[in-house]
């Protein structure tokens, strides 16, 4: 008894060996074929974009641009989809896309529905239109997006919501035409909104003139815009400009605020050094904290002369060390 006992102890030992080594086999030829699975279109996103399915594995998401991809000058292009899978949608964790920022041309793809920093999206729309759309991919010259995309658009290397009522991105290293003899910009008549950053760090824009449906200028529109000298507000029923919204501008010297202006946010012409004047119409009726903190060679506040007084008391809350700034004009 004992010794068949001990013989069936090895033949069970022999079962679970040659069991171990089976599953072996099987584990290490089931790796073999995924990676034969992997496709070549597969490899080639892989190797620009770190991509990844959603977790329900109906849609791929780039997260960033690899290092090896982000090189000066390149052209990128996101792909409509991958083996079959639609790419929906541009993530930057990092904020404001830098890892794109040595490119000089993207290329958007037809699914792309999101581009932001958000890996959860909110239901609310503003959340879906996304943010920080490169705006720190300095050196980008054009955006292009594919003509069958329902979310975006581009015309001229500008990247627009689809239907070109928010502009969304001006590429921070677009310069002039051949046309031009200075770099200036008209933004089209479709545009309602300037999003948040969407001229920010554009250093050669040196003239903008609003289109007559613009109402909102966003947080950091135009901040860093260090040569931008002429702004245009043309009549526009601008409403509210954003915080630092012009935040940086070292060469503007004279600005004429919109007519219909009503809120002006904080910090909106911090350190625009050489701002030498600037006219208020009858319609304002908030500024912000330190709208001309840095503002060292402001001379003149203008307003209207029966709207001195009401001027200085808006400027009490917020900017008292500018009161004596303020005077009257017949110029607005």
């Amino acid at each position: 008894d004992r010794l068949r006992s001990r013989g069936l102890g090895d033949v069970y030992k022999r079962q679970v060996l040659i069991v171990g080594i089976l599953t072996t086999i099987l584990i290490v030829r089931g790796s073999i074929w995924q990676k034969e699975k992997v496709s070549d279109e597969f490899k080639q996103a892989q190797a620009t974009f770190d991509i990844r399915l959603n977790s329900d594995h109906t849609e791929y998401y780039i997260y960033r641009l690899k290092s090896g991809a982000n090189t000066d000058g390149a052209t990128i292009t996101i792909p409509d989809s991958v083996d079959g899978i639609p790419v929906t949608r541009l993530i930057d964790r990092d904020l404001g896309f830098s890892s794109y920022n040595n490119i000089s041309k993207l290329i958007i793809g037809k699914n792309i529905s999101y581009i932001g920093t958000k890996s959860t999206i909110s239901s609310d729309e503003t959340q879906e239109l996304g943010d920080d759309f490169f705006s720190l991919a300095t050196s980008l010259t054009a955006i292009e997006v594919s003509l069958e995309n329902t979310s975006f658009s581009s015309h001229n290397g500008i990247l627009y919501n689809k239907d070109q009522t928010v502009l969304l991105r001006y590429p921070a290293s677009k310069t002039m035409s051949n046309q031009q003899a200075s770099h200036r910009f008209v933004i089209p008549n479709t545009v309602i909104l300037i999003y948040e950053k969407a001229f920010s760090l554009n250093l050669t824009l040196e003239m903008i003139t609003f289109g007559e449906n613009v109402e909102t200028i966003g947080d950091e529109a135009f901040s860093g815009c260090e040569n931008l000298v002429n702004v245009n507000f043309n009549n526009a029923p601008i409403n509210s400009i954003g915080t630092k919204a012009f935040e940086r501008c070292h060469s503007l010297d004279t600005i004429v605020l919109p007519t219909q202006l009503e809120k002006l946010g904080s910090s909106v012409f911090m350190g625009c050094s050489q701002l030498v004047e600037i006219y208020f119409s009858n319609t304002i009726l908030e500024i912000g904290r330190n709208c001309f903190t840095g503002c060292t060679s402001l001379e003149t506040i203008y307003t209207d002369f029966d709207f001195v007084d009401q001027l200085k008391v808006i400027f009490a809350q917020n900017n008292e060390k500018f009161i004596d700034y303020i005077t009257g004009s017949s110029r607005n």
